[in-house]
């Protein structure tokens, strides 16, 4: 990710004193030391300038433009030190209500992620499409590599909702539609996680859509289900049903080790008396396009006017305030 346009303004970064908090409760002692001696570093920028016979006004703004470009990526390896933050993110859309409209709304969406990873040269793999029959997608599931891949799109997760004029026949009329986001790590050969066969159901099926005649006329995709939780998972972008069966189990492995995690930070909730995220189901964006357009992130309370960047792949605002709240949240902990 770039440094913010005006890295001078210090309201773009969080201050060392909270980042040496979240160090510090990290059990990080060489990262809040390092947030202590930025700290320092400031103070005395900030002494000079009130000093007639220091350096120059350019000559500070130079100084204090490094110091927080070290502030910034300081902050980002405090965010993203998470134990799976620097795995592929798996991340799926899935259609929600809206009719044709929320099927369009997730292909949006669809495209403003791959527009992000094509921006940020990262590697993108299909896992699984399912589309519609009018226009847009009912459900993809994609992988997206790189660095800190998953610790830069774990905030993605939840509902968007999207406001605008209908284009499908209700004559001009303003919409609201609903897509769901996913992202998890991509864990293959998760430690301590045990799936024994039996509870494993295997379905091999005909996948839909766009992608070739092999794809569309064979029973190459496959969708494998955890019986005892429910949780499945299924591939499709494979001519090779045994590839795609590697793929599926890979994908509900992580699932499986995203739902132990997310059980044991709910139990930790309950013990400390806070209250526990609401994870997948949380409303996360809203695009709103008619009458006037604006983007809202409702965790990190950025609101921009600029939806167009933003469909075109500019994510990276929302990524970096996200990854500034998880830092506040850290420093604000019990």
């Amino acid at each position: 990710m770039n440094s913010p346009p005006d890295i001078r303004a210090r309201r773009c970064c969080i201050s060392p004193q909270l980042l040496g908090a979240a160090f510090s409760r990290a059990g990080d002692r060489e990262g809040h030391a390092e947030a202590d001696r930025l700290a320092s570093d400031l103070s005395v920028i900030d002494q000079l300038r009130g000093d007639a016979d220091g350096p120059g006004q350019d000559e500070l703004d130079v100084l204090e433009s490094e110091t927080l470009a070290r502030l910034d990526a300081l902050t980002l390896s405090c965010a993203f030190g998470g134990t799976h933050d620097n795995r592929p993110a798996i991340l799926s859309i899935r259609a929600g209500a809206g009719g044709a409209d929320a099927r369009d709304w997730a292909g949006q969406l669809l495209r403003m992620y791959l527009l992000w990873a094509e921006g940020s040269r990262r590697r993108v793999s299909e896992i699984d499409f399912s589309y519609a029959q009018d226009e847009g997608i009912r459900q993809v599931v994609i992988e997206i590599g790189g660095p800190n891949a998953y610790g830069l799109l774990r905030g993605e997760s939840g509902v968007h909702r999207v406001s605008h004029l209908s284009r499908f026949g209700q004559q001009g009329k303003r919409q609201t539609s609903f897509a769901a986001v996913e992202v998890i790590p991509r864990i293959d050969g998760v430690k301590g996680l045990q799936v024994s066969a039996q509870d494993l159901r295997v379905e091999a099926y005909r996948a839909s859509g766009p992608g070739g005649q092999h794809r569309n006329k064979t029973d190459s995709a496959i969708r494998i289900t955890h019986t005892p939780s429910g949780i499945s998972a299924q591939a499709s972008s494979d001519r090779s049903q045994q590839a795609n069966r590697k793929i599926a189990m890979a994908l509900l492995s992580s699932r499986l080790a995203e739902r132990e995690r997310v059980e044991h930070e709910r139990m930790l909730a309950t013990m400390r008396g806070a209250p526990a995220s609401a994870g997948f189901g949380q409303r996360k964006r809203s695009y709103i396009l008619h009458p006037y357009r604006a983007v809202s992130d409702h965790e990190s309370g950025l609101k921009v006017m600029n939806d167009a960047a933003l469909q075109s792949g500019n994510l990276d605002p929302f990524l970096r305030a996200q990854a500034h709240q998880r830092v506040l949240e850290l420093a604000q902990a019990d």
